[in-house]
């Protein structure tokens, strides 16, 4: 761990590791197809629904990051797993509803009749810049059985990975000794930038709050972009360490690719209506499937096979709002293809059985 004396006027700028976001990371790349291997529990039903569940929504299992933003020991991957399972209620849906709300207030936003004022719950999240979502609405029915649901896909993802992080220690030391590098050289505001591929910091909330301190931690497993959880004066990135250790010296040693998740991106991507499909919903967020059908002159049922074929090939996610579902580009997914597929070009050896 590396802390960097900025002026006063910089936030605390901390450069760390963190087991438990290296896990989260490999966990979304799973479900996104990215990882160089499927974990056998998988063929467990219940996990996957799980995975599913996680995964399919709160940003490809970004937002779950929220959990661990106050877990004190980031080497430990048991221990924060005992940690979410100690977890009250309150204070686990406090980290989902993205920490918008205080403890008390989610607390007091639960009523005699052991459930929670869902509509006073979602303009309050809507006041503070946050959204209640379908899942989250979900969760605060139940929050005690789907955390304990999480607990159990992330230890069964956690006893598959734990083994093969043993060669991710020495990655992160590069990738974090790349960046203190620029942070010397640079200002902390442009290496922010280019480790969020050219995205700045949000705001911070509430509206006014300085950031004071900032940590920014490498991933080898991170598939799409990064993880950025921030608020309360604080922001800590999650970034991808591959651009770090391309930039540094010595050969890059990282997992190839899947090939079957980049298969599977590039066969959905073959199809000419597939295609108009991905263009009609970027240009327009609130085109349900009945929508889409007009549009392209096809049969529901056409269009639905092909939004199962778009989603499962993480190139789309799915939007409930009033007026149904409706789809939004998953643009993470399209951009990280030209990438994955020239780390499985590079990675693989003429010794390939084909």
């Amino acid at each position: 761990m590396a802390v960097i004396t900025q002026p006063t006027e910089s936030p605390q700028i901390t450069i760390t590791t963190s087991t438990v976001f290296e896990v989260m990371a490999s966990a979304r790349s799973v479900y996104l197809g990215t990882s160089a291997e499927q974990p056998p529990y998988l063929q467990d039903s219940t996990l996957h629904e799980h995975l599913d569940f996680f995964y399919s929504h709160f940003d490809y299992g970004a937002q779950l990051a929220e959990l661990a933003i106050d877990y004190p020991t980031h080497d430990s991957f048991e221990g924060f797993l005992e940690y979410i399972h100690n977890l009250p209620p309150t204070k686990f849906l406090y980290y989902l509803l993205g920490r918008y709300l205080s403890v008390d207030e989610v607390e007091s936003l639960h009523t005699q009749l052991g459930a929670y004022d869902i509509e006073q719950l979602r303009r309050r999240l809507e006041q503070q810049g946050g959204h209640l979502t379908e899942e989250l609405q979900q969760i605060t029915a139940d929050p005690l059985r789907y955390r304990e649901q999480l607990v159990q896909l992330w230890r069964a993802h956690w006893e598959w990975i734990g083994p093969h992080l043993t060669t991710a220690a020495s990655l992160w030391e590069r990738a974090m000794a790349q960046v203190q590098k620029d942070l010397e050289t640079t200002d902390w505001e442009i290496v922010v930038e280019h480790l969020l591929k050219g995205r700045r910091l949000p705001p911070q909330f509430p509206p006014g709050t300085i950031l004071r301190r900032l940590t920014l931690i490498p991933s080898v497993h991170m598939s799409l972009k990064y993880f950025i959880i921030w608020g309360l004066g604080a922001a800590t990135v999650v970034f991808d360490a591959q651009p770090q250790l391309l930039d540094s010296d010595g050969p890059l040693v990282m997992a190839t690719p899947s090939l079957t998740g980049i298969l599977k991106r590039t066969s959905a991507l073959s199809e000419h209506t597939r295609l108009a499909i991905l263009a009609l919903i970027h240009q327009d967020p609130n085109l349900r499937a009945v929508d889409l059908a007009h549009t392209l002159n096809v049969t529901q049922a056409t269009v639905s096979r092909h939004l199962a074929i778009l989603k499962d090939a993480g190139l789309i996610r799915e939007q409930r709002r009033d007026l149904g579902v409706t789809f939004a580009l998953a643009e993470e997914g399209v951009q990280s293809l030209s990438s994955d597929l020239l780390r499985w070009i590079h990675s693989t050896g003429r010794g390939a059985s084909w």
